[in-house]
């Protein structure tokens, strides 16, 4: 069954309110019995801010959301590494005829951090998750939190506060929204990957998934390209030695 962008809105309002029920003001906290280097405070949040997520989404479901205009019923969070997304749920449409699987990507951003290009997925497996069924999307949660250090010699305490942005429009999207600046293909992999460039300029554009498997083959014929061209080289670099 074909699911109109409209439902897909709704879906995304009601993740939303989902999420900001179960994690909106939440600030995380971690002891340390020793002194503990910015280095390690700013590259280890992302982690158990991730458990912590995953955790108190499924608890939340027990819990009575104001204002969803569908119903969630159903919460998986898949075993496998391999799967494109860390937590899932089932989505009924408010007339309870239509169903989603609306699948999650958690990526958590250190707010006093620039440029670090998390990766969002592999390109092939993007591309096989646009060209079968329509009943899944996948949408990206893009979690800014801030640490902050309260530590002496003997011990460091961290907080780490989640955003109130996480909990907005460019804070959980649909993966196929977001604009191609936003995108970088790398060459990674036998297929490549995409990589979440310019975080702190996100775009949401009007994308449908016959256009995103476009732009995935665009990025294919890109890294084609870049392969093709470095093979020619290193053959002119060895005719030259």
């Amino acid at each position: 069954m074909h699911m109109n962008e409209e439902t897909l809105e709704l879906a995304t309002n009601d993740l939303i309110k989902l999420f900001s029920s179960a994690l909106k003001g939440s600030e995380l906290k971690i002891s340390f019995n020793w002194e503990v280097s910015e280095k390690t405070v700013s590259e280890i949040g992302g982690r158990p801010i991730e458990d912590y997520i995953l955790t108190s989404l499924p608890n939340e479901l027990n819990n009575e959301v104001e204002g969803l205009s569908g119903t969630f019923t159903n919460c998986t969070v898949p075993k496998s590494q391999r799967a494109m997304e860390d937590i899932g749920f089932t989505w009924l449409s408010p007339d309870g005829k239509k169903s989603i699987e609306l699948l999650i990507d958690v990526k958590g951003h250190n707010e006093t951090k620039t440029g670090s290009r998390p990766n969002l997925a592999s390109i092939r497996k993007c591309r096989e998750f646009y060209t079968a069924s329509d009943k899944k999307e996948l949408w990206i949660f893009y979690c800014r939190y801030t640490p902050k250090v309260d530590g002496s010699s003997i011990n460091t305490n961290i907080s780490y506060k989640l955003e109130d942005g996480s909990f907005e429009e460019k804070g959980l999207f649909l993966l196929r929204r977001l604009s191609d600046n936003n995108m970088d293909p790398a060459d990674i992999g036998s297929g490549g990957q995409i990589l979440f460039a310019r975080e702190h300029e996100i775009e949401l554009i009007d994308r449908d998934r016959g256009n995103m498997v476009k732009f995935l083959d665009s990025l294919t014929d890109h890294l084609l390209k870049l392969r093709e061209n470095r093979k020619q080289k290193k053959k002119t670099n060895l005719k030259n030695t």
